[in-house]
């Protein structure tokens, strides 16, 4: 399972292309889902249910006897091979889709154990909750069954135990993200290729997977030294920080001090988002959503606190605006009345 990364390996499934041979315009395009005709470059339901079942099996699922095959696309106009396994009741297990050219993986769904989590069956079997080592090597196991580069590692990792999830599933969950660096550089939260996974804290069973390598890195020139992006950020977000003054969550009428401090400041890989400063205001960009996407190098300014912070994404070739990212508070602030400081904010990576 050590295979190479594969940043733009599969680029040919998604390109759009007419029963007749010829590429579609954006108007004519299929919403995402629907099915869709399969050309030569599809690989037969057959073939790709057969590597669906596989996926199953390595991660320790017998498939069901009743599945059924549709082609069709994702978000990103990616054609995939959507297979979908149900019990003698027709009621869905589990849903697998598959890259319709190439077989791999791109996502998993265990919709049996979500449906028991939701109804608390079986929650209460006194099954002994895996420590985090046990849940690390799990995410490992799992990730490598699926089919994980030789050179990735755990990019991100969080245990919510029973009742301490930040959604309507109350079961809890194990969360783990890997991926690899290019050149030397990792990729930032909001940016990252890689595989995600989603395990049910009561016995470590798999309940999500998601396989994305479509970010191909760009640019990874460093012309700007730490100092010099720190301060080409100040003056970029000083102004707009100002005048947005944040607001306790607790009270309308009272504001916290505007984030105006660097908490940190690091070289990632971002795709550039949709949104740039000018002035004292927050303005929308053209954004083309397209496959693969591309990433540069950017330093990644972070301002704020435990009660909420925004990076600032400069290019770390030349300064340029590639996008703010406002993260969500570790922290709720004290109340006035009562100088209490809440604890962490549920759900919070």
């Amino acid at each position: 399972m050590g295979a190479p990364v594969r940043f733009v390996g599969t680029a040919i499934a998604c390109l759009l292309v007419a029963s007749n041979g010829r590429t579609t315009l954006a108007q004519d395009r299929p919403a995402p889902g629907m099915p869709i005709n399969a050309v030569a470059t599809d690989l037969p339901s057959t073939i790709a249910g057969d590597k669906a079942a596989r996926v199953l099996r390595a991660v320790g699922i017998e498939p069901p006897s009743s599945s059924r095959a549709t082609l069709t696309l994702d978000s990103f106009q990616c054609r995939v091979r959507q297979i979908n396994w149900s019990g003698t009741d027709g009621r869905l297990l589990y849903k697998t889709s598959i890259d319709s050219t190439d077989g791999t993986l791109i996502e998993f769904y265990n919709s049996l154990r979500v449906r028991e989590q939701l109804k608390r069956v079986g929650r209460d079997r006194g099954t002994r909750m895996p420590t985090d080592d046990q849940a690390k090597a799990l995410l490992w196991k799992y990730a490598r069954a699926i089919g994980l580069p030789s050179n990735a590692y755990l990019a991100k990792y969080k245990y919510f135990k029973e009742f301490q999830g930040h959604d309507s599933n109350t079961a809890g969950r194990i969360d783990g993200a890997f991926s690899v660096r290019s050149h030397g550089y990792p990729f930032n939260d909001n940016s990252r290729p890689g595989i995600s996974l989603s395990l049910d804290p009561i016995d470590g069973a798999l309940t999500r997977a998601v396989r994305e390598w479509r970010i191909t890195p760009e640019s990874w020139t460093v012309n700007l030294s730490k100092a010099e992006a720190i301060a080409a950020a100040n003056v970029v977000w000083r102004p707009y920080a100002l005048t947005n003054l944040r607001h306790d969550p607790w009270s309308l009428q009272r504001t916290l001090p505007p984030q105006t401090q660097v908490t940190n400041a690091t070289l990632e890989y971002v795709v550039p988002g949709r949104t740039r400063i000018v002035g004292s205001q927050s303005r929308s960009v053209p954004y083309q959503q397209s496959y693969p996407r591309t990433a540069r190098l950017a330093w990644v300014i972070t301002y704020g606190d435990q009660y909420g912070s925004t990076e600032l994404w400069l290019d770390s070739r030349d300064g340029t605006q590639l996008g703010i990212l406002t993260l969500p508070p570790k922290t709720i602030p004290p109340r006035p009345e009562s100088g209490v400081t809440q604890g962490p904010v549920p759900g919070h990576l």
